[in-house]
């Protein structure tokens, strides 16, 4: 069963978020999507994963970030905000959760759960520990529709913010629980090399994708398996 609610965020806004929603809820996964995508996540993922984890009791959410809803200016922190507030809608159904996040979403979804011990594991897709400018942005832009000035905020803001996101910190923070961190040799946004550079932390799981970009789409199926194995181990 699917059902589309409203959550609310703040006075007047909200995030739109799809449930699928088991016949008895024994745990529950948020999905989180990157910066300017679908809440379906990249080439569908998201909801093929959703698909799947519904019929073994697990509750699971997509839904959209604010983004540009209400504003036409980019807040990261608008984005914590909104997980915050959908993780705190989940709790009050089950206190057993974990986080899937692709790209932005994983970044934000790595901040929340050092916040939030609600949050038992988490999945990482491709997540940008540090930004850079791909070489075929324009073409990138062209075909996610996103215009330039979006783009460069988002990079701008994390790369010369006053107080940059320390993301060592923040994998220190987790006191060990179980990531899962799924990333390709091609990433655009991201180099694996700086993925390497987590190995020091505990229960830290890769999984390397030769050949495979930011978003997925020639490896689908293989990226789908393997999260979906390693969400079944408890």
């Amino acid at each position: 069963m699917t059902k589309e609610i409203k959550i609310p965020v703040k006075k007047d806004q909200f995030v739109d978020a799809r449930l699928y929603i088991p016949k008895k809820i024994k745990r529950a996964v948020i999905c989180c999507h990157g910066f300017a995508l679908d809440r379906d996540g990249p080439s569908g993922l998201f909801a093929d994963l959703a698909e799947v984890l519904v019929e073994k009791n697990t509750l699971v959410v997509l839904f959209q970030f604010r983004e540009f809803q209400y504003t036409k200016k980019f807040n990261l922190f608008d984005n914590f905000q909104d997980l915050r507030m959908v993780v705190n809608w989940v709790k009050k159904k089950t206190g057993n959760i974990d986080l899937v996040g692709h790209s932005l979403g994983g970044l934000v979804s790595l901040v929340i759960a050092v916040e939030d011990v609600a949050v038992r594991r988490l999945v990482l897709w491709a997540p940008p520990l540090r930004l850079r400018v791909p070489k075929n942005a324009r073409k990138l832009m062209k075909m996610y529709a996103v215009s330039p000035s979006q783009v460069f905020v988002v990079i701008l803001k994390l790369l010369f913010s006053r107080k940059p996101i320390n993301v060592q910190r923040y994998f220190a923070g987790l006191n060990n629980r179980p990531v899962f961190i799924v990333y390709g040799t091609e990433d655009q946004f991201s180099s694996y090399e700086e993925i390497l550079q987590l190995e020091k932390y505990k229960n830290i799981e890769y999984l390397k994708i030769a050949g495979m970009d930011h978003y997925f789409a020639s490896y689908k199926k293989e990226v789908f398996e393997k999260t979906l194995n390693w969400l079944g181990q408890e």
